[in-house]
């Protein structure tokens, strides 16, 4: 929250997923799109319930980011040691980003600066903790479940809780980072229910992006998305077809959030799961592969 707005810029991604310096994730003759006040863009929520698993996953990368407000101005060059101590049996290596290089004086003073890694601690099976001045996050792009995420989330916030190095809290996110496996014959747009048109006209998929933010259950939840895009997996193989990025982001969380944090993740991640469902078409979904039981 900066100035009584919520910070909406994106969490960072590591992996293939590209923000601060996204990676393999690239977008296939994308390019910008200004929609006017002659373009009509809703989601359309369905009635279908929410799956308990999907068998075909489109996740590539799941991402949670807590920015604060630092104790000390160099937290970017201790809270690293201090993380692999406590965490180094999961995360064996620390690795020092591009970003470490920029001077602290130059990221302070350019805003869009401030809330960047500087070092990675990287654990196996794609798992990653990031670690800057003002944020650090977990992240993973083997997704094998809520239960064992949060897990690493809870470990990551009780670690920060107890070096005292975070004064405050300023907000927490999940960014959840989805290809949704393009259709043999059709439209991608097909697979989600999206209502689009400029000029009295529907939006063509060459060329389209579409950012958009939606409120539900207290959280602001950016959504974007854009057709023919591709990424490599940790298996060396080519996931292409419709991106669908939602980054849900709190507002100022209650002041004991880092020690007891367990009820505020879930009301997130349900809100996330709620548009992202909300989100798919029938067809959509079924091709997910969605299991009830």
């Amino acid at each position: 929250m900066r100035n009584g707005r919520l910070d909406r810029r994106p969490a960072c991604s590591v992996g293939r997923v590209r923000c601060t310096a996204w990676s393999a994730l690239t977008p296939i003759a994308v390019t910008s799109l200004s929609l006017a006040a002659s373009a009509c863009i809703s989601f359309l929520v369905n009635g279908h319930p929410i799956p308990k698993a999907l068998r075909n996953s489109p996740l590539q990368e799941v991402l949670f980011e807590l920015r604060f407000k630092p104790s000390s101005p160099n937290v970017g060059d201790i809270l690293p040691g201090l993380l692999f101590g406590r965490l180094g049996t999961k995360y064996p290596r620390v690795e020092s980003l591009p970003f470490a290089s920029v001077p602290r004086q130059v990221r302070e003073n350019q805003e869009e600066l401030r809330f960047q890694a500087s070092h990675r601690l990287v654990g196996t099976h794609g798992a990653a903790l990031l670690v800057g001045d003002r944020m650090s996050a977990a992240a993973t792009t083997s997704y094998t479940g809520w239960t064992d995420f949060r897990s690493r989330v809870c470990e990551l916030l009780e670690t920060l809780a107890s070096t005292a190095l975070v004064s405050s809290v300023e907000r927490f996110s999940f960014r959840y980072i989805n290809i949704l496996p393009a259709p043999p014959h059709g439209s991608q747009l097909s697979q989600i229910a999206l209502n689009a048109s400029l000029m009295g006209r529907p939006l063509l998929e060459q060329g389209l992006i579409v950012r958009t933010e939606v409120e539900v259950d207290g959280f602001t939840s950016v959504v974007q998305i854009a057709p023919n895009t591709s990424a490599k997996g940790e298996n060396g193989l080519i996931a292409s077809g419709l991106l669908l990025d939602i980054d849900t982001i709190s507002g100022v969380p209650e002041p004991d959030f880092l020690r007891s944090p367990s009820a505020a993740l879930d009301a997130a991640h349900a809100g996330l799961k709620k548009i992202f469902f909300g989100i798919l078409t029938s067809d959509g979904l079924a091709r997910l592969e969605p299991e009830y039981s």
